[in-house]
């Protein structure tokens, strides 16, 4: 009786958060999925706005090309494209200006 109990609850909780994620459209932070604009910061707001919610999902919209450098993906933020017959698109930048720069020593 106690197994079913704790297996009821575990269930009961589970679909509890699943049923409430957030959703965040990444259009609603400022990505303007124009592929010229760089939308990193955009993304990046969002991601951390849906991971503050305690996770959910991440939504690209459709039709759109979004141009980013890196961004970090937290813990249960999941990433969404909306489909469509023309999609979305995630390009990365074509400057390596966004990348740190390392050390190097040449030895002869």
């Amino acid at each position: 009786m106690t197994k079913r109990i704790l297996i009821l609850t575990f269930l009961a909780l589970t679909y509890s958060v699943i049923s409430f994620a957030a959703v965040h459209y990444v259009s609603d932070y400022g990505a303007k999925g124009d592929g010229v604009t760089d939308d990193a910061k955009a993304i990046q707001k969002c991601i951390d706005a849906c991971s503050a919610d305690g996770g959910g999902d991440v939504v690209f919209n459709k039709g759109k090309v979004f141009l980013s450098g890196p961004v970090e993906i937290k813990p249960y933020v999941n990433i969404i494209l909306e489909q469509q017959s023309d999609g979305v698109q995630i390009q990365m930048r074509a400057s390596t200006s966004f990348l740190p720069s390392a050390r190097t020593r040449v030895r002869e």
